[in-house]
C-alpha cells in the first residue's frame, strides 16, 4: 500500500514541476514582475510537497524516523509551514496590488510565529496529542482565514480565466482541507505522529495533484495564447482611455512612456516639471493596478491580464 502512494505522490510531483516549468516558460514568453512571483510561489509549494514525500518515504518506507535525516526534516517542516502562514496571503496581496493593513500583517506575523514556536516546543518535548491537535488546529484556522480573505478579493480579478482558474482552486482546498483537518484530530486522538502522517499524505498528494492539473491547464492555454501585435496606444481612440479613468494629461504621459522617453524628456516635451511627470505617472499606475512602466503599457495594450 505504501509503496502505491508513493507512486500517487511521484505522480503528482511530476506533475507539480510541469506546472512550475510552464510557469517558466509563461514568464519568458512575456517577462514580468508579477509573473516571477507567481513562479517562486509555485516553486515554494513544490518545495513543501517534496518535503511531505520526504517525510512519507523516512518514516513509512526506509523506517528512519528515529534518524537524523528525519529529524532534519522535521525542523524543515515545521519552518516551512510557519512561512507559508505569511507568504500566502503576501502573494494573494501582491497578485492583486493590494497594499498590507498593518493589524492584518501583525496578526500573520503572530501566527507565523506561534506557529512555529510551537512546531519546535512540540519537537522539544516530544510528540503527543496534547502538542499535536492544537498544533494541526491552529494552522488550518490561520490558512482558512487567509483563504476567505482572499475570496472576498475574487471579484477584484479582472481577467475571466483567471478568476476561474483561482476558483477552481479555492475549490480543491475547500474539499481536501476538511479532510486534512480531520485526519489530523482523528490521528492525534488514536495514532502515532508517524501513524497520522501515514493517513495524512495520501489525501495530501491527491490535493496537490488537483493543483498541479489546474495550474497545468491555466499556464498551457496562457502560453498559447495568440502573439499578435496589439495596437499602438498612439492609435487608440480617447474614449479608451477615458473608461479607464485616464486624463488627456495622463494620456500624453502614456502616449511619450511608450515611445521610450524618460521624464526628463516627458517634462519637457509637455512643458512640465520632472516631478509633476513622476506625479501623473503614479496616478497612471494607480488607475492600472500595476507597478512598472512595462506592465502598465502591457496591460492598456491587452497583452496583459489582469
Amino acid at each position: 500500500m505504501s509503496h502505491i502512494i508513493l507512486f500517487f505522490f511521484i505522480i503528482a510531483f511530476s506533475l507539480m514541476n510541469a506546472a512550475f516549468y510552464l510557469g517558466v516558460l509563461f514568464y519568458l514568453k512575456n517577462k514580468q514582475l508579477w509573473k516571477i512571483k507567481s513562479l517562486f510561489f509555485i516553486a515554494y509549494i513544490l518545495f513543501l510537497f517534496f518535503l511531505g514525500g520526504l517525510g512519507y518515504y523516512l518514516s513509512e518506507i526506509a523506517l528512519l524516523n528515529n534518524s537524523l535525516f528525519y529529524n532534519v526534516y522535521r525542523v524543515l517542516h515545521v519552518i516551512g509551514y510557519s512561512l507559508l502562514i505569511y507568504y500566502l496571503p503576501a502573494t494573494i496581496n501582491y497578485l492583486l496590488n493590494r497594499p498590507w493593513k498593518r493589524n492584518r500583517l501583525f496578526w500573520v506575523i503572530l501566527a507565523s510565529l506561534s506557529y512555529f514556536s510551537a512546531g519546535i516546543a512540540m519537537m522539544i518535548n516530544g510528540i503527543s496529542p496534547l502538542w499535536n491537535l492544537p498544533l494541526g488546529i491552529f494552522f488550518f484556522t490561520a490558512l482558512v482565514f487567509v483563504l476567505l480573505d482572499g475570496l472576498r478579493s475574487l471579484p477584484l480579478v479582472q481577467d475571466n480565466r483567471g478568476r476561474i482558474t483561482i476558483t477552481l482552486l479555492y475549490a480543491g482546498t475547500f474539499i481536501f482541507l476538511p479532510l486534512l483537518l480531520i485526519v489530523k484530530i482523528i490521528g492525534a486522538q488514536f495514532f502515532t505522529d508517524i501513524e497520522n502522517h501515514i493517513l495524512y499524505f495520501p489525501i495530501q498528494t491527491f490535493y496537490f495533484l488537483w493543483l498541479a492539473l489546474v495550474l497545468i491547464q491555466f499556464l498551457m492555454f496562457r502560453i498559447l495564447e495568440s502573439d499578435t501585435v496589439p495596437l499602438l496606444l498612439s492609435e487608440r481612440s480617447l474614449s479608451f482611455f477615458e473608461e479607464k479613468g485616464i486624463t488627456l494629461r495622463e494620456r500624453d504621459i502614456i502616449l511619450c512612456l511608450e515611445k521610450g522617453l524618460t521624464y526628463k524628456e516627458i517634462g519637457q516635451e509637455l512643458f512640465i516639471s520632472s516631478h509633476t511627470v513622476s506625479n501623473h505617472v503614479a496616478s497612471i499606475y494607480k488607475k492600472t493596478a500595476v507597478r512598472s512602466r512595462v506592465e502598465m503599457l502591457n496591460t492598456l495594450r491587452g497583452t496583459m491580464e489582469s
